[in-house]
C-alpha cells in the first residue's frame, strides 16, 4: 500500500486535516486542491515487529474548519488490514552502534559524600535498543568503591574518597547487535561541603509549589539569582529517571522541558510532580554543582533524595524546595480493551426461541490515561439496524430488527473522552446470527465460584474450539449430595473453528465422547433441551382431587345398582309408595271372599277424607293374613 485516496469535501482548502492513530507518524496527509483530493501516503516503512504483532491498523483523519474555535468537525476512521507472513526467514539485525551524548563526562563530589553521582546514557537510531553498561577503572581504590547499574548507567559511590581527580572509562554494548562504544569520565573529589552564608541572608521560602501543564516547555521557570551576592544551585532532583530541568547559562534561570504526566516514572504518585532541592550559595565561592547543558547533573547529597512530602520538610536557612505539580491535559485518546480481530460474536437469530436470548450482547470497555473530565469516556455507535450502545456503560443491546441465521453485521464503536467532546478512538465488532443448530446447552458442576471468562477458557482448552458463552446461570440441584455445593451451572454456548461455526452434534462428540470431563454433566442441543422441559409437571393436589372424585363416583354408582337389584329382583314394595297406589289383584280377591277390604278408589286425597283412608288401611291390616303373598299364587288364582 502506497497511498489512500479520499475525497471528503468539495472545498478542501477550507479545512485543516490531521492524522492520528496507530503508527500515524509513518503516514502523512497530502492535499491536492486541483482535484479536491486528500491522500494518506505511507512516508516510512512500518516496523517488522508491528507487522508481526498486529493484524490491522486504525487511523483517524480529523477535519476542522479553518478559523473555527470549535473542536474537530468530523472524524474518518481508516482500517488497514496488514498482510500475514508465513514462516518469515530470520533477518539479521541492522548495524546500530551506540553513541554517547558527550565524549567526556565530569562528575563532582566531596570527601564526605556517597551515593548516586549521576548517570551515563547511550543512544542509538533505534528508540527500543537496550544497552549494557560496564566500567573500566584503573585506580584500585576507585574500582572498589565505584559501580555502575548495568542497564540504567547510574553511577554509585559506596565509600569516601580523598581529594583528587579520578579517571575511568564507561562502555555500552547494544544487546541486539553486540556493537559497543566507549567514553571517558572524570570524578572530581573536593573538600567537605560547607555552606557559607553571609550573616542575615536566608531563603525567603522553604517551600514553593508551582503548577505546570504537561507537554509544554517552560522558560525562566525560576530565577536562580537570589540577590547580587547569592545564587541558588540544584542540589538534587526527584524523580531521577529523566532530567527535565536544567539551568540556562545565558539567563541563569531554570528551564523545563516538556513533561509527559503519564510517564512511567510518575506511575506510583498520587499527583505527578517534580521535586527540586535548591541550595543557596553566597559570595565569591564557586558553584559546587554546575549544570552546563552538555554535562550530566553532578554531586548528589549524602542521602539520595526520595519522595519528599511537604509535612516532612525541615527548615534550613540555605535550602528551598521547589515542587512542580504536573497538570493534566487531554493528550491521550481512549484505548479499547476489546481489540479488533477476525473473530466474531454470535447472537441468537430470528428463529431461535426467546429463552436463549441474553440480556445484552457485550459490554465494551475503554480506558483513558488522562484524569477527571479528560478521562471521562462516552460511547457511541454508528447507525445500525440491529444493535445500539448505552453511552455511559458501553453495554451493547438489541435494538429492533433481528439477525437472520448466518447473517453478519459490523458494529463501529466509538469512545470519546471529555464526556463526548474530546479525542476519539474506535473499534469494530462483527456479529453473526446463530440458528438453533449452533446453540448448545452445557451443564457443569462445581463451578459456582468461576466467572464467565474462566468457564469459557476451560471449555476452549478442553475442546480446542473458540467457545463463547451466550448466557449463563447457576441453579440448585434437584438431589443434593453431601459432597456437592448444591449448585450447577447451565450455560448456552456456541463454538467456532477457523471462523466457521461448529454444530451441536460435533461439539457433543468432542466433549462427551472424545474428551469427557467429570465436571461436565451434559451437553444438549436446543431440541433436546426443549423436549426435557416441554411437558409441564402434574400438580399433586389436582391428582388427589381427580382420584377422590373417581372413587366417589364409583361408590355412588354401585349403591344405585344395589338398590335397583334389591327391590326389583326380590319383589319388595318400594317404601316410597303411598295410599293413592292402585289395589292389586290380591286385594280384590280378599274383598270378594267377604274379608273387609278397602278399594283404592274409595280413598281420596282431600283434606276431609284423610281419616277415612287411614281407617280403611287399619281395617285391612287387621283382617289381612300375616304371611306374604307370592307372585305364583296370584297367577294361579287368575287362571281359575
Amino acid at each position: 500500500m502506497d497511498a489512500i485516496d479520499l475525497k471528503p469535501l468539495e472545498n478542501l482548502g477550507n479545512y485543516d486535516f490531521s492524522l492520528e492513530g496507530d503508527v500515524a507518524e509513518n503516514f502523512e496527509l497530502k492535499q491536492n486542491l486541483s482535484s479536491q483530493q486528500l491522500d494518506v501516503v505511507l512516508k516510512h516503512p512500518i516496523l517488522e515487529m508491528i507487522l508481526e504483532e498486529r493484524s490491522i491498523l486504525m487511523l483517524n483523519v480529523n477535519a476542522k474548519l479553518k478559523g473555527s474555535s470549535s473542536s474537530v468537525a468530523d472524524v474518518l476512521m481508516i482500517f488497514i488490514e496488514l498482510p500475514k507472513k508465513e514462516c518469515p526467514a530470520p533477518i539479521k539485525p541492522e548495524l546500530n552502534p551506540p553513541s554517547f551524548s558527550s565524549t567526556n563526562y565530569v562528575f563532582t563530589t566531596f570527601t564526605n559524600t556517597t551515593g548516586s553521582l549521576g548517570a551515563v546514557r547511550a543512544y542509538s537510531e533505534s528508540n527500543n535498543a537496550m544497552f549494557h553498561y560496564m566500567l573500566e577503572v584503573g585506580n584500585e581504590t576507585l574500582a572498589q568503591r565505584l559501580s555502575i547499574e548495568p542497564f540504567s548507567g547510574e553511577l554509585m559511590l559506596y565509600g569516601s574518597l580523598e581529594v583528587g581527580n579520578y579517571l575511568f572509562n564507561v562502555s555500552a554494548e547494544n544487546l541486539e547487535t553486540h556493537e559497543w562504544a566507549r567514553t571517558q569520565a572524570v570524578l572530581k573529589v573536593s573538600e567537605k561541603e560547607q555552606c557559607k552564608i553571609y550573616e542575615g541572608v536566608t531563603v525567603e521560602k522553604t517551600l514553593v509549589i508551582k503548577h505546570v501543564d504537561e507537554e509544554r516547555r517552560y522558560y525562566g521557570l525560576w530565577d536562580m539569582r537570589f540577590n547580587e551576592n547569592c545564587t541558588f544551585y540544584i542540589a538534587d532532583i526527584w524523580p531521577k529517571e529523566k532530567e527535565y530541568l536544567y539551568v540556562n547559562e545565558s539567563t541563569n534561570k531554570l528551564d523545563l522541558l516538556a513533561v509527559d504526566r503519564e510517564d512511567a516514572m510518575f506511575r506510583n504518585m498520587s499527583d505527578a510532580q517534580i521535586i527540586v532541592q535548591l541550595k543557596l550559595i553566597c559570595g565569591a565561592q564557586p558553584n559546587p554543582n554546575p549544570l552546563p547543558l552538555n554535562h550530566t547533573r553532578s554531586a548528589r547529597t549524602l542521602e539520595p533524595l526520595e519522595h519528599i512530602y511537604s509535612q516532612d520538610i525541615s527548615y534550613s536557612p540555605d535550602t528551598m524546595w521547589l515542587h512542580l505539580l504536573i497538570d493534566d491535559i487531554n493528550d491521550n485518546a481512549p484505548q479499547f480493551k476489546y481489540k479488533y480481530s477476525r473473530d466474531y460474536l454470535g447472537y441468537p437469530a430470528s428463529k431461535v426461541p426467546l429463552d436463549v436470548y441474553p440480556e445484552y450482547l457485550i459490554k465494551i470497555e475503554a480506558t483513558d490515561l488522562d484524569l477527571n473530565l479528560n478521562g471521562k469516556i462516552r460511547y457511541s455507535m454508528r447507525n445500525n439496524l440491529y444493535f445500539d450502545i448505552e453511552p455511559e456503560t458501553g453495554i451493547i443491546y438489541p435494538k429492533g430488527m433481528l439477525l437472520q441465521p448466518q447473517q453478519q453485521t459490523e458494529l463501529i464503536i466509538l469512545a470519546t473522552d471529555q464526556d463526548g467532546q474530546g479525542l476519539v478512538s474506535g473499534t469494530v465488532i462483527v456479529v453473526k446470527g446463530l440458528s438453533p443448530d449452533f446453540c448448545t446447552l452445557i451443564t457443569l458442576r462445581g463451578n459456582s465460584s468461576k466467572s464467565l471468562s474462566e468457564i469459557s477458557k476451560e471449555l476452549r482448552e478442553k475442546t480446542g474450539y473458540a467457545v463463547r458463552i451466550i448466557k449463563m446461570s447457576y441453579v440448585p440441584q434437584m438431589q443434593m449430595r453431601a459432597d456437592t455445593d448444591g449448585l450447577i451451572c447451565k450455560a448456552w454456548i456456541y463454538a467456532y473453528r477457523d471462523q466457521q461455526l461448529v454444530e451441536t452434534k460435533e461439539l457433543q462428540e468432542k466433549i462427551l465422547v472424545k474428551s469427557p470431563e467429570a465436571s461436565i454433566v451434559n451437553v444438549e442441543s436446543y431440541d433436546e433441551a426443549a423436549q426435557q422441559f416441554s411437558a409441564p409437571p402434574k400438580s399433586s393436589s389436582n391428582l388427589g382431587y381427580i382420584i377422590a372424585v373417581s372413587i366417589l363416583s364409583l361408590v355412588s354408582g354401585l349403591s344405585i345398582a344395589f338398590i335397583i337389584w334389591q327391590y326389583y329382583y326380590n319383589g319388595q314394595q318400594m317404601p316410597f309408595f303411598n295410599c293413592n297406589t292402585k289395589a292389586t289383584s290380591s286385594d280384590h280377591h280378599r274383598s270378594n271372599n267377604g274379608g273387609g277390604g278397602c278399594h283404592a278408589q274409595e280413598c281420596s286425597h282431600g283434606r276431609d277424607n284423610g281419616s277415612e283412608c287411614t281407617a280403611c288401611s287399619n281395617n285391612y291390616s287387621a283382617t289381612a293374613p300375616s304371611h306374604h303373598v307370592k307372585f305364583s299364587n296370584l297367577v294361579d288364582n287368575d287362571n281359575t
